[in-house]
């Protein structure tokens, strides 16, 4: 199975700042829709105008739905602070999943962890 890496252009929606952060680089920063994380206890996604939360992420996969369209990244573990659309992910390593044509994408046993 795999998620369109098409880019949404409709604006309206792009109202939450999230940050990526390891201990060595800023991984990720942008604008974003949604944003599907590997909670210790399951996934779960936060969108536009979500409740304040702070929690643990277990190893598994991020899904950023961007505005260059879905990207996967890989992590081992972490937390994650979201507040007023800003949306802050704390990772111990991140590595951006992608096949060899560039695209992102997930084989069948990661969709379980998104």
């Amino acid at each position: 199975m795999e998620y369109s890496s098409v880019p949404n252009t409709n604006t309206q929606y792009w109202n939450m700042h999230l940050d990526i952060l390891t201990p060595e680089t800023e991984f990720y920063a942008g604008e974003a829709q949604g944003v599907k994380l590997p909670g210790v206890d399951g996934s779960f996604e936060i969108l536009n105008d979500h409740a304040p939360i702070i929690s643990a992420l277990g190893k598994g996969v991020i899904r950023v739905n961007g505005a260059k369209g879905n990207q996967f990244i890989r992590i081992n573990s972490g937390f994650v602070e979201c507040q007023k659309n800003n949306i802050t992910v704390l990772v111990e390593g991140a590595t951006e999943v992608k096949d060899e044509t560039g695209r992102h994408t997930l084989d069948g046993e990661e969709l379980g962890v998104i």
